[in-house]
């Protein structure tokens, strides 16, 4: 039997489908990659199928700019793709164009209605939830620490089972504990039991991997609780997105370095275990050193304007992330 990767080496149209978007984006990762290779010229563009038409993604789809070989199009929420529109993909699947590798990511398992007699690569990132603990498993190995099938089961109760929001738990161990650490029930509700650090940890991340409406959304909800003062808010998004201008630094200093060369460099220089490195790691390829004058200035209004002004601190810090995701 063939291998998936070989069954879809020749592939340029892929068809996502699932609710486990961490698999979902590690696939077209993977995918994307491979179709890439080494073409540092290549583009990678994202659309959101109710935000932007089909006809549209579909036009840049066949179109590369003058100075790029390949591109990579991801058409993310294609559940919303409508019959009209599904229509002008199949139009498109039956001649594609060899320089585009055209993803379609949806969260629903049965839509789009598409099949592989269409010309498209179907991968379903459902996974069995009985499962997803040895899934929670491999991460945590990933990320330097061990946890047993109980502890990690244990993890699902208190979380779901959407592997996206549990690896947000486990990023959250990787910054509280060192590599090599065997995470426990002990070390689990410690972390969990921290709702004022995670509320501001999950903003963080918002704000630094460019999720502006999430970020809102996070932001929406402490101000409406009401428990945690704007500036330790500032001051918590103000060190991340320091430390992170500092690896996009660093990165950018190393570019003939291995990414665990970089991270460890990363890491020695921020005085941060190597699970957080990993993270920051990831977090400065959102940015560049050209951003670095207009993002620092924009956290140095926002620090005197909530030290200098009685107007709503709260609001001063979504105007802050407004600015910094504009």
């Amino acid at each position: 039997m063939k291998s998936e990767e070989n069954t879809s080496a020749d592939k340029l149209i892929f068809l996502v489908r699932g609710r486990q978007t961490l698999l979902a984006d590690r696939f077209v990762q993977e995918v994307s990659k491979r179709f890439l290779g080494s073409d540092d010229s290549g583009e990678v563009l994202v659309f959101y199928a109710d935000e932007t038409p089909v006809s549209e993604v579909l036009a840049n789809a066949a179109n590369l700019s003058m100075f790029s070989s390949k591109k990579v199009v991801v058409l993310k929420r294609a559940e919303a793709i409508d019959k009209q529109s599904l229509e002008l993909i199949k139009t498109y699947a039956a001649a594609p164009s060899a320089h585009v590798c055209l993803f379609l990511v949806s969260g629903v398992s049965s839509k789009p209605d598409l099949k592989e007699t269409d010309g498209v690569f179907i991968k379903s990132v459902e996974q069995d939830p009985r499962k997803i603990h040895e899934m929670v498993s491999d991460e945590a190995g990933r990320m330097g620490f061990s946890m047993t099938a109980a502890d990690s089961k244990y993890l699902c109760a208190l979380t779901g089972e959407d592997l996206s929001m549990i690896r947000s738990e486990l990023a959250k161990l990787a910054e509280i504990h060192p590599s090599g650490t065997h995470i426990t029930r002990k070390e689990i509700d410690e972390m969990l039991n921290r709702r004022k650090t995670r509320d501001v940890f999950e903003l963080t991340n918002a704000i630094v991997n460019g999720e502006k409406n999430q970020a809102l959304t996070i932001l929406a909800e402490i101000s409406s609780q009401n428990q945690i003062e704007p500036l330790f808010i500032l001051s918590a998004v103000s060190s991340r997105i320091r430390n992170v201008l500092k690896a996009a630094e660093i990165r950018s200093g190393s570019r003939g370095k291995s990414p665990e060369e970089q991270k460890k460099l990363i890491a020695k220089e921020l005085k941060i275990k190597s699970g957080a490195a990993h993270f920051i790691w990831q977090q400065s390829r959102n940015f560049t050193q050209k951003q670095s004058a207009g993002v620092l200035k924009s956290l140095a209004e926002t620090d005197r304007a909530l030290k200098t002004s009685s107007v709503n601190g709260y609001g001063v810090i979504a105007r802050m992330t407004v600015n910094l995701l504009a």
